[in-house]
């Protein structure tokens, strides 16, 4: 996959002196605490972690605060996630000039306008997999900064633990054979009126630790002829009673899971990822060379997915796959190369 431009701004973000907002966190999170979001897991420091310090109460906020800029005299309970993310992209720098935010969230799950801290997703405009994100932060529905000085390439698993804490997966790292970054834990602190952020660096699993029996099934449909145990239709260029997945407008993928749940699938325009739950199983496929195993087991967006019913071929660009009660397979069209998951077997060829 193509990578998005670099990014050329560093997030300012709001600060409201009536709720002990936080100070912009693109001014205290040092470079070396972004990278490690999104670099490899490290093995010799196991834990990162940045407090950001509280305002002295002296900055005027910025419009991006939804309680003062929008809601006057509201309570908390009033503030929805959609109002909350646009009165904050106004004020939210674009990575580039005529990369706008869009305004609809990618994940709105973990938000609670009266929790002492939450969260929102965000995507620019017409994304693909890549696009640069945001983890928009929020203190009892205002906001107060992002998780990461600088737009993160993969955003997921974005989970509000208690009142005051929240999980995510937040990495730099982009396209298919990207690391799985370790998880993050974002805290506000009273007693330090500030956000603390945490990485925890754990290994992801290395291909050969994951679930399955995992064959190489030599060259791709060599001489038309599917791999042992596979449907003939993944030799196909033009498959049969195929339909065209629906792209995700806020993703930018097509997903499917399979009838069982066993198996979730996204397409990107030029990668294919699936994830099989039991045995925990991540497998890519590229637009040019054979499927391999990924490190990790969890799907990289959490939105809900389509099913490809048994019998089933769905198909985006070169790619199609097929839902069968035996398993799943995915296969490019165009080289003939692909994968087929499940649970007493993966075949890659």
């Amino acid at each position: 996959m193509t990578n998005g431009p670099e990014t050329k701004d560093e997030l300012m973000p709001s600060i409201n002196p009536t709720w002990r907002a936080v100070a912009a966190l693109a001014a205290v999170l040092p470079m070396a605490s972004c990278a490690a979001l999104g670099s490899s897991p490290s093995t010799t420091d196991p834990t990162t972690t940045v407090t950001v310090a509280a305002s002295d109460g002296t900055t005027t906020p910025a419009s991006g605060d939804p309680m003062s800029a929008s809601t006057g005299s509201r309570s908390c309970a009033d503030v929805t996630a959609d109002e909350a993310v646009t009165t904050v992209l106004a004020d939210l720098p674009r990575p580039w000039p005529e990369a706008a935010w869009s305004g609809t969230p990618t994940d709105a799950q973990s938000f609670d306008p009266c929790a002492d801290l939450s969260a929102i997703g965000v995507v620019i405009e017409r994304p693909t997999g890549s696009s640069p994100k945001h983890l928009l932060l929020f203190h009892h529905g205002e906001y107060v900064g992002t998780a990461t000085n600088k737009t993160v390439a993969q955003l997921s698993d974005v989970t509000r633990v208690s009142d005051s804490e929240i999980t995510a997966r937040l990495g730099t790292g982009s396209g298919a054979g990207a690391p799985i970054p370790a998880p993050t834990t974002i805290r506000w602190d009273d007693v330090k009126d500030a956000v603390v952020v945490s990485t925890t660096s754990s290994p992801s699993p290395s291909p050969s630790s994951a679930g399955g029996t995992t064959e190489r099934a030599g060259a791709s449909c060599a001489g038309s002829t599917a791999p042992s145990g596979v449907d003939p239709r993944v030799c196909s260029r033009q498959p049969t009673g195929a339909t065209p997945l629906s792209v995700n407008a806020s993703t930018g993928f097509a997903e499917f899971g399979s009838p069982s749940s066993n198996i979730m699938c996204e397409l990107a325009s030029d990668y294919v990822e699936c994830v099989m739950s039991s045995p925990a199983t991540r497998v890519t496929l590229d637009a040019t060379g054979p499927a391999r195993r990924s490190p990790g087991s969890h799907p990289v967006t959490t939105f809900d997915r389509s099913t490809l019913g048994y019998g089933e071929v769905g198909t985006r660009g070169q790619f199609a796959c097929l839902s069968e009660e035996t398993g799943v397979s995915c296969w490019s069209t165009t080289t003939s190369h692909g994968m087929f998951l499940a649970r007493e077997r993966v075949a890659l060829w």
